[in-house]
């Protein structure tokens, strides 16, 4: 019973750091205009409030399409294991880049090869939907940089 309600604690408390941190860093965002203006709308506290909605919506929206089995939870995990490999890639490409040591760019290239690895397990649709915010992130780089020039 202790295990249960400790555990049970455990996960509410990191949804709830979780989902604070994405609603942070998205009202961050849009402030500096890369995210529409609508999510920087904090309250008297400085709590990203439409962040927090809009982020909590989409999670109240996967599990009623769970409940109706129009979603699987598979699915939802699977989903969210291919991003934390994206990211887990893009910051051992970074480090390979950042790291003034031979030996920590060694290190960073070979975590990077084994996370790329692992991700290229995804599945399809994954993939594809990660080529795609990166292709888009690429044009809109090479978009702005070339109207500034």
């Amino acid at each position: 019973m202790v295990t249960s309600l400790l555990i049970t604690g455990l996960c509410i408390t990191t949804y709830l750091t979780f989902s604070g941190a994405v609603s942070r860093l998205t009202a961050h965002l849009a402030d500096r205009g890369s995210m529409p203006s609508l999510l920087a709308r904090r309250n008297r506290f400085g709590a990203p409030t439409t962040a927090m909605l809009v982020y909590g919506s989409a999670h109240i929206i996967q599990i009623w399409l769970v409940y109706l089995d129009i979603s699987s939870l598979s699915g939802i995990v699977a989903a969210a294991d291919g991003f934390f490999l994206t990211n887990a890639l893009l910051g051992t490409l970074a480090a390979v880049r950042l790291l003034p040591s031979p030996a920590g760019k060694l290190t960073a290239v070979l975590l990077s090869l084994f996370v790329a690895v692992v991700f290229i397990q995804s599945h399809w649709q994954i993939l594809a939907l990660v080529g795609a915010a990166a292709a888009w992130f690429m044009i809109r780089h090479l978009w702005t940089r070339t109207a500034t020039a």
